[in-house]
C-alpha cells in the first residue's frame, strides 16, 4: 500500500510503503520518520503538549537534508515500516503535521538553508560529520600571534562567543517574523532559544577565569604588533545583538568603518525596529492600551519608556497568561544579557584593573554604566504595580 506525502523542509513529494525504501525526488531511502513516529503515534493520538512532534518535524527534516546533500543513508534509528497502523491514520496525523507552525515555518523555507558545495574529494577524505561542519576548516581558525600558552584558550572562547552572538541574532530575527504574523507560539519558541543560548554563552568567561594582567596583556601587545592596534575587543555581532535588544546608540556605528559592508548592516538594524518594538506592536494588535508612538518612531533614537506600557504590562501579568509567559521570556533574556555584561565586567576587573583600553578611558568605566541599560525596561518597572500586597506583607502598594 503507497501514501504519497511531501517533504517538510524541500517540498518534494515522495511516496511510501508500509514495508521497504522511500523514494524522494530521484532518491531512495530507508523508511523516514517509521520507527520513530510509530512510536509517538502509536495509538493514533498526538501528545497533548505537542512537543514531540514538533521537535521530530524539525529534527527530521535536518537529517534529510543532511542525507540528501552527502548522499548518505539516514541511521539506524529510521529503519522500520513508516507506519504501524493504517496508512489512513498516517495521512491523517502528516495532515495535522501540514497544519503547525513550524511545519509552515519548514515549507515556507525560514531555515535559511545555505547550498553545500560538495566535491569528490571532499567525500575521499572527511566523513559526512566533518563535512557537515566543515571541522577542517573550522580547526584551521585560530590563529595565535603570541608565544603564551593560553592564547588559544582565549581564541576559541571569544570565537564561541561570535558564534552564540551570531546565532541569537537569528533567533531574535526569526521572533520579529513570527511576531509580525501573530504567532506568538513560533516567537516563543525563538526567544527561548536565545534564553537557552545564554547559558553556554555566559559560561565562556568562567573558562577564561584563569586570565590575570601577566597573561592578558602579552596577548594584546603581540595582537597590536601584528594586526593593528583597536580601540576595544568588540565584535559586529555583538552589537547587531544589542540593537536588536533595543539598545541603540549611533556612535558605536564608528568603530565599524573598516568593515563597510558590516557597517552597512549594523546602520540597517540601528534604523530597523528591534524585538521590543515589534513586541510591543503585537500587543497592540492583541488590544492591550500600546500607543502607536512607542512603536511607530524613529528606531535609530534610543527608546523611551512609557507609563502606558507599564500599564499594558500590568493587565497583561494580571489578565492575560500568554502575555505573561511572553514577559517572563524576555525577561530572562533581559537577566542573561546582563549576566554576559556582569561577568565581562569582572573578567575586566581581573584583568586590567583600571588601567585605560576602552575608547580612551578604563574598561571598567567603560562597562559599568552598560549594566543598566537593560532591554524591556518597562517589562521590570510595571512591577511595581503588579500583583496586590495582602494585609501583613512588609511590602506596601505602589503610588500611582
Amino acid at each position: 500500500m503507497l501514501a504519497s506525502f511531501q517533504h517538510p523542509a524541500t517540498k518534494t513529494p515522495f511516496k511510501t510503503s508500509l514495508r521497504g525504501s522511500t523514494q524522494i525526488g530521484r532518491m531512495r531511502y530507508p523508511p523516514l520518520l517509521f520507527n520513530i513516529i510509530d512510536d509517538v503515534f502509536s495509538c493514533g493520538r498526538l501528545s497533548n503538549d505537542h512537543k514531540t512532534p514538533r521537535t521530530l518535524i524539525e529534527g527530521l527534516s535536518v537529517f534529510d537534508h543532511v542525507s540528501a546533500t552527502f548522499d548518505q543513508q539516514i541511521g539506524g534509528c529510521l529503519r522500520r515500516a513508516m507506519f504501524a497502523y493504517q496508512a489512513r491514520q498516517a495521512s491523517s496525523c502528516l495532515a495535522t503535521f501540514e497544519s503547525r507552525p513550524v511545519t509552515k515555518l519548514l515549507q515556507n523555507g525560514s531555515t535559511n538553508a545555505m547550498n553545500v558545495q560538495i566535491t569528490d574529494k571532499d567525500r575521499f577524505e572527511q566523513t559526512p560529520y566533518s563535512m557537515w561542519l566543515q571541522t577542517e576548516i573550522l580547526h584551521t581558525l585560530q590563529r595565535t600571534v603570541s608565544d603564551h600558552p593560553g592564547e588559544y584558550s582565549f581564541i576559541v572562547n571569544c570565537q564561541v562567543m561570535e558564534l552564540y552572538w551570531a546565532l541569537i541574532v537569528r533567533e531574535l530575527q526569526a521572533a520579529q517574523s513570527s511576531l509580525r504574523q501573530n504567532d506568538l507560539a513560533q516567537a516563543q519558541q525563538a526567544l527561548r532559544r536565545v534564553v537557552d543560548a545564554h547559558e553556554p554563552l555566559n559560561a565562556t568567561w568562567r573558562s577564561l577565569s584563569w586570565l590575570t594582567p601577566s597573561d592578558l596583556l602579552p596577548m594584546l601587545g603581540a595582537a597590536g604588533a601584528t594586526l593593528g592596534r583597536d580601540t576595544a575587543l568588540q565584535g559586529w555581532t555583538y552589537r547587531h545583538m544589542v540593537y536588536l535588544f533595543g539598545i541603540k546608540q549611533v556612535e558605536h556605528l564608528e568603530h565599524f568603518r573598516p568593515q563597510p559592508r558590516r557597517w552597512q548592516q549594523l546602520n540597517e538594524a540601528l534604523n530597523a525596529p528591534s524585538v521590543y518594538d515589534d513586541v510591543l506592536a503585537f500587543l497592540h494588535r492583541e488590544n492591550l492600551p500600546i500607543p502607536r508612538s512607542q512603536f511607530e518612531r524613529d528606531f535609530a533614537q534610543p527608546y523611551k519608556p512609557s507609563p502606558e506600557v507599564e500599564r499594558a504590562w500590568q493587565i497583561g501579568y494580571d489578565e492575560r497568561p500568554e502575555i505573561k509567559n511572553l514577559g517572563e521570556t524576555l525577561a530572562d533574556i533581559a537577566e542573561e544579557f546582563t549576566t554576559w555584561k556582569y561577568r565581562h565586567l569582572m573578567l575586566t576587573r581581573r584583568t586590567l584593573g583600571s588601567r585605560k583600553a576602552y575608547f580612551g578611558v578604563s574598561g571598567i568605566e567603560w562597562l559599568t554604566p552598560t549594566l543598566e541599560e537593560i532591554p524591556f525596561p518597562e517589562l521590570f518597572s510595571a512591577r511595581t504595580f503588579i500583583g496586590d500586597p495582602p494585609a501583613g506583607c512588609p511590602v506596601g502598594k505602589a503610588k500611582e
